[in-house]
């Protein structure tokens, strides 16, 4: 395809990878998936996303089964700052895969949308003192159990059961 991912891409961000789901700013299901790493060299790997896109933008048929096929890449202004997401045409498409990098991080996510909202939530919110890992719940659990290891899930069922507000956190 012109590009190898190892290189054209994965040297260019960290090896921890931050994953989590966020029905409360609107995901549902898999749809507030977002993954958050650290970026080495900001610039290249815009412009080796660029050629990534192109590459699968020149492989692309013609015509999809709406009409004519393009793949672009649109954006969203949020707060003096661009996110960038993929826009389909001509075929179905129930996702529209946005990135951003903001202070050294890249945040993917399978909407623009779920970008804004993380980046409100690390410009407005304390993520060291409002995340998961300063729940209550969670602290009592990781010094019962050590190390959290390479994920954890936690269910807060109270929340779940009232209606208060969605009851599943994934950290991996």
């Amino acid at each position: 395809l012109g590009f190898r991912i190892d290189e054209d891409f994965l040297s260019l961000v960290g090896d921890t990878l931050i994953l989590y789901d966020t029905p409360d700013s609107g995901g549902f299901w898999f749809t507030g998936m977002t993954a958050i790493t650290t970026v080495k060299d900001a610039e290249k790997l815009r412009e080796r996303t660029r050629k990534i896109l192109k590459v699968l933008d020149d492989i692309a048929p013609d015509e999809g089964l709406s009409g004519k096929f393009e793949c672009k890449v649109g954006t969203l202004k949020h707060r003096g700052h661009t996110i960038e997401f993929i826009n389909l045409t001509g075929i179905p498409m129930p996702v529209a895969p946005a990135w951003t990098i903001h202070e050294g991080r890249l945040i993917l996510a399978f909407y623009p949308q779920m970008i804004v909202s993380t980046r409100d939530r690390l410009m407005d919110g304390d993520p060291k003192a409002d995340s998961i890992l300063a729940n209550a719940d969670v602290v009592k659990a990781r010094k019962v159990l050590g190390e959290i290891g390479a994920s954890f899930s936690y269910n807060d069922s109270r929340a779940g059961v009232t209606g208060r507000s969605p009851c599943s956190t994934s950290v991996g």
